[in-house]
């Protein structure tokens, strides 16, 4: 799903998705989904262990593909 309406799409779907960034860099796989009350974060378990999180809006997402299990962000892997 390019253009994400992210509050159609239920958390269980998002659990265990690959996460990479729009260069094909993997950001880790999705944990849960945390929500404070603005927007949902995703919280993503690096292959370090150590834990991101990313807001679940537009800025950030480029595709939802539940089907394959994969989100594509605007991320670095670096950011923490």
């Amino acid at each position: 799903v390019t253009g994400v309406q992210t509050c159609a799409l239920p958390i269980f779907d998002l659990i265990g998705c690959d996460v990479v960034n729009k260069e094909g860099q993997s950001i880790g796989r999705v944990k849960g989904m945390i929500d404070n009350g603005v927007h949902d974060i995703l919280n993503v378990k690096r292959a370090d262990g150590k834990e991101v999180l990313i807001p679940f809006v537009e800025d950030y997402l480029a595709e939802v593909n539940v089907e394959t299990k994969k989100i594509i962000v605007d991320w670095d892997p670096s950011w923490d």
